[in-house]
């Protein structure tokens, strides 16, 4: 009676354990003024996906998704950096980067991170 329980605990399991989609990040400047241009993933594949600005301050908005047309997010947010730079914003390809974990306190037995 065991087999069939860990059967089913690990089918629960493993699409938990699935990693996501890279994410690709653009940072732009203009003066003093940063902007982010990202392709967020939500799953492991290309889609569904979508395209966040995050100002500065920290607000960030959902500019295009896309849940059927791969490329979409990619392509939207190719040509906003262009647009940017057309309004004389520097902008970087930060490369790819796993989706950032959400912050979380220490645990009792567990040093704080060094810097």
């Amino acid at each position: 009676m065991k087999r069939p329980l860990i059967v089913l605990s690990l089918t629960c399991l493993v699409p938990a354990l699935v990693a996501a989609q890279t994410n690709r990040t653009n940072a732009c400047t203009h003066g003093s003024l940063m902007r982010r241009v990202e392709v967020a993933y939500t799953t492991s594949d290309e889609l569904p996906c979508e395209v966040r600005y995050t100002k500065e301050d920290g607000s960030t908005q959902v500019l295009w998704r896309a849940g059927t047309q791969k490329g979409y997010c990619e392509t939207q947010a190719r040509d906003f950096v262009t647009k940017l730079q057309g309004m004389g914003w520097m902008c970087t390809d930060e490369g790819t980067a796993p989706p950032a974990a959400p912050d979380r306190p220490p645990v009792a037995d567990e040093p704080p991170a060094q810097r």
